[in-house]
């Protein structure tokens, strides 16, 4: 399932779906709709079978993407998957060819890993768990839903932070399945692990003082009509929402999810990480970690178990 950021959203009742995907004389899996004067109208119906003439009329005119009803997201995508059974395959090996791209995957990981590792003594096989994790972490970022992301510039500030971020994200979120067996979807953890990597998209080094990270990276996935999947979109709101209203003396984290409640405090701690300098590994670490600790807007709960796993972890200048 995929969510499509875009402007054309109608009480959030709306999905974008590609026309291209529709073939002559094929059946509609779904409604599908197109936005035209404020209004949202009808265009094929469910089991409809599509002609030529309607492809090239919508074509003529620059209309490249309908709409349905996201309670018909599922429908969409499982139609989709029949109909170009070796579509994700193909896309993918445009991944592996291109030594640009793996570049830059091979550069975002290579620093992520060197600048943080868990313990040898805390591990009882550590080859084994570095095995399991470093091929677990190559899938999530290894991705053809990232194409985009490792095939831009970014800056070192925005690039290097995400690679910590999502790294010690994807090791915190190994320790509380396998230490504390919460029990955590392995669609969502990558969902949540892809968000962790976008979530600060920065192409200049120089940005306003005013400068909201969420809405500039909202504001660039709808420019460039990039497609996420559904869970990565709904933690990007969430990640907006909540840089809107954290200000509010009325705000509940209750209402945040226990991802993002994670995400939270995992990309709070980095921040405050980057900006120490000298001492001891320990000293550093509590330094990092004492402002999350009197933030009310970190989870008690999540906050004293991240404490822990930090007694684990050993960071690189």
């Amino acid at each position: 399932m995929r969510l499509v950021l875009n402007k054309i959203d109608t009480d959030n009742k709306y999905h974008r779906v590609h026309m291209g995907n529709l073939l002559p004389n094929v059946k509609a899996p779904c409604n599908l709709f197109l936005k035209f004067k404020g209004k949202v109208i009808p265009i094929i119906k469910e089991d409809q079978a599509v002609d030529i003439e309607f492809i090239n009329r919508m074509e003529s005119n620059d209309i490249f993407f309908a709409l349905i009803v996201k309670e018909d997201i599922k429908k969409w995508e499982i139609w989709l998957k029949k109909r170009f059974p070796f579509r994700e395959a193909i896309e993918w090996f445009t991944v592996q060819d291109n030594p640009e791209i793996l570049k830059q995957i091979a550069s975002y990981k290579s620093y992520a890993f060197d600048k943080i590792k868990i313990s040898p003594d805390e591990c009882e096989n550590y080859d084994q768990f570095f095995i399991r994790t470093n091929q677990k972490f190559t899938e999530f970022i290894k991705d053809i839903n990232l194409k985009w992301y490792f095939s831009k510039y970014w800056t070192d500030q925005s690039f290097f932070h995400s690679a910590n971020v999502s790294y010690l994200l994807f090791l915190f979120i190994d320790y509380c399945k396998n230490e504390l067996k919460i029990d955590i979807r392995d669609d969502k953890e990558k969902c949540l692990i892809q968000f962790s990597i976008i979530h600060n998209l920065e192409t200049e080094k120089n940005l306003k003082d005013n400068d909201i990270e969420s809405e500039r990276t909202i504001n660039f996935l709808k420019e460039k009509k990039i497609i996420l999947h559904n869970f990565v979109g709904g933690f990007l709101k969430e990640h907006l929402d909540f840089h809107k209203k954290n200000n509010s003396e009325s705000y509940n984290i209750d209402e945040l999810s226990f991802f993002y409640k994670t995400f939270f405090i995992v990309d709070s701690f980095e921040k405050n990480r980057a900006k120490i300098h000298g001492g001891s590994r320990k000293e550093r670490i509590k330094k990092a970690f004492d402002p999350i600790k009197n933030n009310k807007l970190a989870d008690p709960k999540i906050k004293s178990q991240f404490e822990k796993f930090l007694e684990r972890v050993v960071f690189k200048i």
